[in-house]
């Protein structure tokens, strides 16, 4: 377990049997689990809302697509000669349609609720 789900399970009153097993469900997904290791925010969301890691992929490929089509419209020259404005332009839109979902999204609670 990660170190504040250890600090809640034996610390703060217990961990929901619902939100372990959501957790222990999420490990086995190669992508997700990763994400729910490595940033506890995402986590929480992924373990209270089902479709959280559905609609961040979702709308992450769709700007991925839209951004990869507009910069195609501008022609093969054209990118490789702002290939560095658009590969950030990129990144950025990516962390910024995560940050969006994320924000949106319900945040599960990690101990015992009364």
């Amino acid at each position: 377990l990660p170190p504040d789900m250890r600090v809640a399970a034996f610390e703060g009153g217990g961990l929901r049997k619902a939100y372990l097993q959501k957790y222990l469900d999420l490990q086995k997904v190669a992508i997700a689990g990763a994400l729910a290791v490595a940033f506890p925010a995402l986590r929480d969301r992924m373990i209270h809302d089902d479709l959280f890691y559905f609609k961040m992929t979702t709308e992450v490929s769709i700007d991925v697509i839209a951004a990869a089509l507009a910069e195609r419209a501008t022609g093969l020259k054209a990118f490789l000669e702002d290939f560095e404005f658009a590969v950030s332009d990129l990144v950025v839109g990516v962390l910024l349609d995560i940050a969006v979902v994320s924000l949106l999204a319900p945040m599960g609670a990690l101990g015992k609720t009364t």
